[in-house]
């Protein structure tokens, strides 16, 4: 799923949250909620443990670009008041884009301490598996759900 996704979802859980700690521990579970429904770019990798350099340069592209947009739309989000500034809505949106940080820093070092956590992300992937979306079908589907969570922001 990509960063927009996860950091809109965060910052509609963080609108409630009310506190730093439990907005970030909020928003890093939401990230495996949401990553449980299929979305297209779970394969994008095709082997976890060695990525080709050509898949890292391609999801280094990719992630850049959605960091990108995602502040944009953090801005967006709080410039015209879908979202008040409140430090434990910040922290829930670090938390929901945490794990593919994470994620990406263990595929890069593989540091053991990391390892747990991106066996987990990556399982949780694949917990739906009857319903298997094309990388294209996944990018409408991601659209049309950031799309259904910024209307939630205006409504909410």
């Amino acid at each position: 799923m990509f960063l927009t996704v996860h950091a809109t979802f965060g910052a509609l859980i963080g609108q409630y949250t009310g506190n730093i700690f439990f907005g970030f521990v909020v928003g890093f579970i939401s990230h495996f909620l949401v990553d449980a429904l299929p979305h297209g770019d779970e394969k994008m990798i095709e082997n976890k443990d060695r990525p080709s350099k050509k898949e890292l340069l391609i999801i280094t592209i990719v992630a850049s670009f959605d960091i990108v947009i995602t502040l944009i739309l953090t801005s967006a989000y709080l410039y015209f008041g879908l979202v008040d500034f409140s430090w434990s809505l910040i922290a829930c949106i670090i938390g929901s884009v945490s794990p593919d940080f994470i994620n990406g820093f263990y595929m890069i070092t593989r540091l053991k301490i990391l390892q747990a956590q991106s066996e987990f992300h990556f399982q949780i992937h694949f917990v739906i598996e009857k319903i298997a979306v094309s990388l294209w079908t996944g990018v409408l589907l991601q659209f049309l759900t950031l799309l259904l969570l910024i209307g939630l922001l205006y409504i909410y």
